[in-house]
């Protein structure tokens, strides 16, 4: 009847403590010679000071802003429809009341895991476990030493598994590289553990789940928590064996640089600019790139030009650069992945380009125009979406459902750039 218990403390399905193998103090691994007479416990000598373990609990969890309420387990996918018995498609489908565990392809969530040491509350006189005069009432939360551990095995370990961004990772806590991962917080209260979330590639058929897994284990009284979540992402993924095909289109104007009103003014677009646009079609996602596409320009000038004062184009007749990988002094374009429907495309100058001084070209005439064109390259895809479509509630169920569909996606290949006057183009029809 002296042998004291382990903390007996409860957690939850969504905030669970820690299993263990161990019930009493005295069966965890560690050597006790108390240096006292145990059986002459009236002298003051022969006070002894008992150290428990209490069982580690993951006391919060965090996305972002609030209070992680992510699916426990993923929806439940159908195949039929529940009215006529047709199957839907090849991709399935799959609804969820849950709004919050549905996220869009490239969204980031920051959880933050708050792990605690659940403890007796016994207050100043209560002794755990002996707990005569009825002391002891709940259990409070104290945050797990961080500092002067006795052996590595009083370490908290973490596996993160994330299926969801992908990426697969062990972490300690606390942490030392880097020192932020997991650290006590600002109040001293609570051991704090943060992962950064990415949501890629959707999984094109129903339930449409990805799964993040986080174990917390402690060696020494054999600790382990899980934390598994399934998130439902939608998005465009390419195909496995993709149809792919091209398509070049031309006429686009980026920017109009325009002439201010008098035969001796002009208007300058200054060395070093930079022009940025978007690219979008409509019904079509904007794939994803594996990094940053950057090109050199490359071409000639499209009739002739001078330079006055020196570095700036005149640009009487137009001057055109096609862009593809090799390199020049005058232009460079980046085309990064903006959003799931469109590209940023920049483009920068290296020399500076001007309107007209002359008093015959005065105005509307000089105008400076930079436009260019596109090469594309169109790839079939599978598309996740949600019905009703974001922004629209849930259906009258309260449910929003998930299914797949045949699209494509679209890359930018290759940009052409031209540079041109009005009065050219006028000239010219």
């Amino acid at each position: 009847g002296c042998r004291a218990k382990i903390p007996d403390v409860s957690g939850s399905a969504e905030r669970p403590c820690a299993t263990m193998d161990y019930t009493y103090v005295d069966e965890l691994p560690v050597d006790r010679n108390f240096g006292r007479d145990l059986a002459h416990n009236s002298a003051a000598a022969a006070l002894v000071q008992f150290e428990i373990i209490s069982p580690l609990c993951l006391n919060a969890v965090k996305a972002g802003s609030k209070i992680e309420d992510l699916l426990l387990s993923p929806p439940e996918p159908l195949t039929d429809d529940p009215e006529t018995d047709d199957t839907i498609n090849i991709y399935g489908e799959a609804c969820t009341s849950n709004e919050d565990s549905i996220l869009n392809k490239g969204d980031v969530v920051e959880f933050k895991f708050e792990l605690v040491e659940r403890e007796p509350n016994c207050g100043a006189d209560g002794i755990y476990p002996w707990d005569e005069g009825g002391k002891c009432n709940g259990y409070e939360n104290n945050p797990p030493p961080s500092v002067n551990l006795p052996s590595d095995d009083h370490q908290i370990k973490i596996h993160v598994a994330d299926g969801v961004t992908p990426e697969d990772y062990e972490e300690s806590c606390p942490s030392i590289t880097p020192s932020t991962a997991c650290s006590e917080s600002s109040d001293g209260s609570i051991l704090e553990f943060t992962h950064f979330m990415t949501a890629g590639e959707p999984n094109p058929f129903a339930p449409f789940s990805k799964k993040i897994s986080v174990e917390f284990t402690r060696a020494f009284d054999n600790a382990r928590i899980l934390f598994e979540r399934h998130v439902l992402i939608l998005g465009s993924i390419a195909e496995e064996v993709p149809q792919v095909w091209t398509t070049a289109v031309e006429g686009l104007i980026f920017s109009v640089l325009r002439d201010p009103p008098g035969g001796a003014s002009t208007a300058t677009l200054v060395e070093g600019s930079t022009i940025s646009t978007s690219m979008a079609i409509e019904g079509a996602h904007a794939a994803t790139l594996g990094k940053t596409f950057q090109w050199s320009a490359s071409g000639g000038i499209q009739g002739g030009f001078k330079t006055a004062p020196p570095g700036v184009i005149f640009n009487g007749v137009g001057i055109g650069t096609n862009h593809g990988g090799g390199q020049s002094d005058s232009t460079s374009i980046t085309v990064s992945r903006g959003s799931s429907s469109h590209f940023d495309i920049g483009i920068s100058f290296g020399i500076a380009i001007t309107t007209s001084d002359s008093p015959y070209l005065a105005g509307q005439p000089s105008d400076v125009i930079i436009g260019g064109g596109a090469n594309l390259r169109f790839i079939s895809a599978i598309e996740v979406y949600r019905d009703p479509p974001e922004g629209e509630g849930k259906n009258g169920n309260g449910e929003i459902c998930l299914a797949g569909r045949q699209t494509v996606e679209f890359i930018p290949e290759r940009i052409t750039t031209y540079v041109m006057t009005v009065y050219e183009i006028e000239k010219t029809i």
